[in-house]
């Protein structure tokens, strides 16, 4: 969405301060919704001190830079350069830049690599806050290990996808986009409406464990 200044200072940076942490960002060229506070915060009370969080689509760090205050490690990936440049200046300015690595990739090329690496060992948690598309890259996690890690305290990650459903059962077309992009259902599924954006537009968080038959598929 494309702001407009119609008076006074024409600059749309600004700082925001959101449970006691500082976030510059430039509204001309990043997203920022203050509305989204209270669901940042429900998020963060899912994590644990122990949790290792990949977020797939970071923006200038709302909830990236929250879970760093609280968790072991986090990965923070957005394609938009100038989200990845507020993201860093956000990471020092909030002293959690040792705790945080960054990345600037799409999406799926960012999973792909990460799932690659010795860090898929580790990952506990996957925050997919894209609502317009989130769902769709979920096919990125099909086939994403071919056997799994040597840890021995291994587990598949919890995934935490975003999505928009104008739909008159918005849960059950939510869920319907997730189980076409991995192409199953997982099984057991906690959902959350966050808010209602619009007349019968709601915006959804649906949490679950990666399937392993997703995880493990064989290519075809």
């Amino acid at each position: 969405m494309q702001l407009e200044v119609l008076a006074g200072n024409r600059s749309l940076v600004s700082t925001v301060v959101e449970n006691g942490l500082r976030f510059h960002v430039d509204l001309a060229t990043v997203y920022w919704n203050s509305r989204l506070a209270y669901e940042r915060q429900r998020l963060l009370n899912c994590f644990t001190r122990d949790d290792v969080v990949c977020d797939v689509f970071a923006g200038v760090g709302p909830i990236a830079i929250s879970a760093a205050t609280k968790v072991r490690h986090v990965y923070a990936n957005d394609l938009n350069p100038y989200a990845v440049e507020y993201l860093e200046r956000n990471c020092v300015v909030n002293k959690i830049a040792r705790k945080i690595e960054v990345f600037n990739m799409d999406g799926r090329r960012f999973i792909d690599a990460i799932f690659a690496s010795q860090k898929a060992e580790f990952i506990t948690q996957v925050v997919m806050n894209l609502p317009n598309d989130a769902a769709e890259y979920l096919d990125a996690f099909k086939g994403i290990l071919s056997r799994p890690p040597k840890n021995k305290e291994f587990t598949l990650p919890k995934i935490h996808v975003y999505g928009f459903s104008k739909a008159q059962d918005p849960e059950f077309e939510f869920l319907e986009r997730i189980r076409i992009a991995m192409s199953e259902a997982p099984s057991e599924v906690e959902m959350h409406r966050v808010r209602l954006v619009a007349p019968g537009k709601w915006m959804l968080c649906a949490s679950f464990f990666l399937p392993e038959t997703v995880a493990f598929a064989k290519a075809v």
